[in-house]
């Protein structure tokens, strides 16, 4: 009975039936080939990123990263890429912009249009955004953090760390990127890392999205998770050691130029109460002393010429060992860097070779030759330093005795009005 009234109301509705077999039809065929299709998108995206070496993590922080947090990252069982690397959000056109640092071995990309850059002042950009020959004229301040302000687009690129459409947010601007670029990496000149990306050791294996994939990441960002809070504490207490370093020193410096100047003021003041007993006591004293005055500011202005031909001829050889060394002072401390990771590698392939073998020789001949550069280079860099600070000291002291002649000066005119 009941099949027979089944049918019944189907034969009565049978549109209706259909509509609802077809809809039915339609759905289980949609989620069929959205169960088909997933894995094989999933598949294309692992693809893509492994094959760009995109990164498991990437670590940041707002002191910054330093070799010291590096090197312990590298300490880490699970890691099997430390990369530390620079950016900066900067304004080109009222538009914000990341810039990045061209690393090897991760974040690959895939060059679109013209060639990579060879100088410091080329890029390569968004191919979305730029042209090959356009020009990136950054508007924001980037003092003591790039070299260059405006640079030129040799070449435009896709890469994996901008997939969507949206690039995301910045503290600058209005708020959000517009776009990205890729320049050397020597161009940055910031003290501090502002990221290191890592490859996790098991990842290379798995797929991305998978229950495998998130097993392996997990065990790196445990072991992250450890040292976080140690690192964190090590970057604060390097900073603030630093800071009060300096804070301590420019209070010595303060309190010793302080006693100095109190003591000039009141050797002046000294000087002045006795011109003025002097002026008392008659036109003829008065002349004497102005005289001696005048001795004494010709005196004092020599010992000062004297003392900046010192300076300068300090600084002609500094300039001229830079010159013979073909470098600029900005360019001293990275040389340095550059010859202590040259000597560095130099000693690891040493280790490798006979003592006795040419090449052992050679190549120890040439880490003592490097040797010495750097230790040229450390004390041209010392000299430097003192010669500013003692350029500085003179400036300083000029000032403030001219500041004492004059007030000195002054007094004997009003002597002189007094008398007069």
């Amino acid at each position: 009975m009941l099949y027979k009234n089944t049918l019944k109301k189907i034969k009565k509705s049978f549109g209706r039936y259909i509509s609802l077999f077809i809809i039915v039809m339609i759905g289980v065929g949609f989620f069929a080939g959205i169960q088909a299709t997933t894995p094989d998108i999933t598949d294309i995206a692992d693809k893509y990123y492994k094959e760009n070496n995109l990164f498991d993590f990437k670590i940041v922080s707002t002191l910054g990263l330093t070799d010291q947090d590096v090197n312990a990252i590298k300490k880490l069982k699970n890691v099997s890429t430390v990369i530390p690397s620079y950016s900066l959000d900067v304004l080109n056109k009222d538009k914000a912009i990341r810039v990045h640092a061209i690393e090897e071995g991760v974040n690959s990309f895939k060059l679109e249009d013209g060639r990579m850059p060879e100088k410091d002042d080329e890029c390569i950009a968004d191919s979305k955004t730029y042209k090959t020959g356009e020009k990136i004229k950054i508007t924001s301040d980037t003092d003591k953090k790039l070299k260059n302000k405006e640079y030129t687009v040799t070449g435009t690129v896709k890469t994996a760390l901008y997939l969507a459409e949206d690039y995301g947010n910045t503290t600058i601007g209005d708020g959000k990127l517009s776009s990205f670029a890729f320049i050397n990496k020597d161009n940055f000149i910031i003290d501090a890392y502002t990221e290191i990306y890592l490859i996790e050791a098991g990842t290379v294996k798995t797929a991305a999205y998978s229950k495998e994939y998130d097993t392996e990441a997990s065990k790196l960002k445990d072991e992250l998770l450890k040292i976080k809070s140690d690192r964190e504490n090590a970057r604060y207490q390097e900073i603030y050691t630093k800071a009060d370093s300096e804070i301590r020193k420019n209070e010595t410096k303060l309190k010793d130029e302080k006693e100095k100047g109190e003591k000039k003021l009141a050797d002046a003041k000294a000087t002045l109460d006795e011109n003025a007993g002097k002026l008392e006591k008659g036109k003829v004293e008065l002349i004497a002393n102005e005289a001696k005055l005048k001795r004494n500011t010709e005196k004092q202005n020599a010992e000062f010429a004297s003392a900046k031909a010192k300076i300068s001829t300090g600084w002609k050889d500094i300039n001229n060992a830079l010159n013979q060394n073909k470098l600029k002072k900005e360019e001293l401390n990275t040389k340095i860097s550059e010859l202590n990771s040259a000597i560095g590698g130099m000693k690891v392939q040493l280790s490798q070779l006979p003592a006795e073998s040419p090449e052992y020789i050679k190549l120890n001949a040439t880490i003592n030759q490097y040797s010495e550069m750097q230790k040229g280079l450390i004390k041209l860099k010392e000299s430097i330093t003192e010669l500013t600070t003692q350029e500085a000291k003179l400036d300083k002291g000029i000032k403030t005795f001219n500041g004492e002649i004059a007030k000195a000066a002054k007094k004997i005119e009003e002597g002189k009005i007094r008398i007069s």
